[in-house]
């Protein structure tokens, strides 16, 4: 008859590795909650672009839950060569995208990212963007960051 196998611990003599594990995990967990912390995007979309346009814009709110400051200081798109907050500015008769390098989000408050004012342009897709697609959106927060999935569509939600 057989005997049965002998069942050791797997991590015997392995506890300074379990410890080490257990950090790693409470950092990394402790990390994404502080990502960009307070950081809350609404209604996020992106305007379907006609055939061969080399930009598409991004329309969201940022809303800070948190209790602090929050500023956004950068945002990057998968699937584009280039991302950056505009902000539409009319001069008399004429009309300009100016680059924005932040977006500063006081504590209980949120900011509008609309058509004609301030929005998230993406460029050079390396794909044509369609309704039904979705962009993975990276807002950066000085050292933290906090994705989002946008939807395209052909018109606002």
């Amino acid at each position: 008859m057989a005997r049965p196998p002998v069942h050791r611990p797997v991590l015997q003599g392995q506890r300074p590795a379990l410890r080490m594990l257990a950090i790693c995990a409470l950092y990394v967990t402790a990390a994404a909650a502080q990502a960009c912390e307070g950081l809350q995007v609404e209604a996020p979309w992106v305007r379907e672009p006609p055939p061969g346009a080399g930009a598409v814009a991004a329309f969201m709110t940022l809303r800070n839950t948190g209790e602090h400051p929050l500023v956004v200081d950068g945002i990057s798109a998968d699937g584009y060569g280039m991302s950056m907050l505009h902000e539409t500015v009319r001069d008399g008769d004429r009309v300009r995208m100016q680059h924005r390098h932040t977006v500063s989000i006081p504590p209980g408050s949120s900011v509008e990212l609309a058509p004609g004012g301030l929005h998230v342009m993406l460029m050079h897709p390396a794909t044509a963007p369609r309704a039904g697609d979705s962009v993975s959106l990276t807002f950066r927060c000085g050292e933290r960051s906090y994705q989002v999935a946008v939807p395209i569509r052909r018109a606002p939600p």
